[in-house]
């Protein structure tokens, strides 16, 4: 079977047969092994979220917590609700905290907490419609 044709990397023009050329693929994992991580050194946080995790092995989006356990997916990440994180005022609080997968932490972020440039909703907005779990 013949091989895709070479095209040209999205980020400097070279060619490539996959994604992005060696050049690129090794300067973006320099970068993000380079990229700070502010829960990385808070050990309350890795160890609140250990403990939450224990509690909660599976996901809690309203997509999933339906489901019986058997069909649901493991979790893979503690989410904050309101989306403040550790910045926020119930950065550590219990009852602010979900259990995620990276998919639907990454849908959440997204739709929600701002992410990728979008504009932060207020989760204490009735109107908010979420496929997560509300606060």
């Amino acid at each position: 079977m013949p091989s895709r044709a070479p095209r040209a990397c999205p980020r400097c023009g070279n060619k490539i047969i996959g994604r992005s050329c060696a050049t690129c693929a090794a300067r973006w994992r320099t970068k993000q092994a380079n990229r700070p991580d502010p829960y990385k050194d808070d050990t309350r946080w890795t160890r609140l979220a250990a403990a939450y995790r224990k509690q909660h092995p599976f996901c809690e989006c309203e997509r999933h917590r339906d489901l019986p356990d058997h069909l649901r997916p493991r979790s893979q990440v503690v989410d904050h609700i309101d989306g403040l994180g550790l910045d926020g005022p119930r950065a550590y609080d219990w009852h602010n905290l979900q259990a995620l997968t990276r998919r639907c932490h990454a849908i959440k972020t997204a739709q929600h907490d701002g992410g990728y440039g979008r504009t932060r909703t207020d989760p204490s907005d009735p109107a908010r419609t979420s496929p997560m779990r509300s606060g």
